[in-house]
């Protein structure tokens, strides 16, 4: 099977994903076919975001940089959320993906290092690997528990999530039993949807293609803001 799609390729999709999700929850009224389908053309958008926050976790420049744009993002985008969807400018109830993205990428990154401290000071394989994994399972569980008390998107879910895609990068099938998984966290059956995100992620190529990372991180608050602006119309 030829892999067609590139890291820009990736994001182009989930982001037309998730403006087409964003779409329906402004526009349409939940008992609509318009919204049932366009929410099922959402699902697919989480589970990319999810993967690419894992490629680029292995493949950015600095990652405290990569942090730091992402938490950025979050707070930046907060209010425009709060008022897209819940007419508000301070809701704490709800927050938008950005900090569950920003936690999955600080999960991991802990995870790495955690797994490089413990290779160093505990040499015995059987040893390392029954610690690594007791504390592996340890931090998914508190950073997960966190991403769901604040209220962020997709909450424990979204950090065992981006984890397990980290943990299994190499493997498809264990990454596809880690997104069915996850769906156990869920009460919607629309997010059974989110299984075919599978197919846009095996036919990756590991390829940057274009690089366009300030239309992708300003896309996500100016589609919102363009959203509401357009439902006054």
């Amino acid at each position: 099977m030829k892999k067609i799609f590139t890291n820009y390729t990736l994001k182009l999709i989930a982001t037309i994903a998730m403006i087409l999700d964003h779409l329906a929850i402004i526009f349409f009224p939940s008992t609509s076919f318009i919204y049932f389908i366009l929410r099922i053309i959402g699902r697919i958008s989480f589970p990319i975001y999810a993967f690419l926050i894992v490629e680029g976790f292995f493949h950015t420049k600095s990652l405290s940089k990569y942090l730091s744009r992402l938490i950025l993002l979050a707070f930046i985008s907060e209010p425009i959320y709060d008022y897209a969807f819940y007419n508000s400018y301070f809701d704490l109830t709800h927050q938008n993906i950005f900090f569950t993205l920003t936690l999955g990428l600080l999960t991991i990154t802990i995870i790495d290092k955690s797994k490089s401290l413990l290779s160093k000071k505990i040499p015995t394989k059987s040893d390392n690997f029954i610690i690594s994994s007791f504390f592996i399972i340890l931090t998914i569980i508190i950073l997960g528990l966190t991403n769901e008390f604040l209220g962020n998107s997709y909450g424990f879910r979204g950090i065992f999530l981006i984890s397990s895609i980290y943990l299994f990068r190499h493997n498809i099938y264990l990454i596809a039993l880690s997104l069915i998984i996850s769906l156990i966290f869920t009460n919607s059956p629309l997010e059974l949807a989110s299984i075919i995100s599978l197919i846009f992620i095996i036919l990756y190529n590991g390829n940057l293609g274009k690089s366009k990372k300030s239309f992708f991180y300003s896309i996500y608050p100016l589609h919102l803001i363009v959203l509401k602006l357009l439902s006054f119309l």
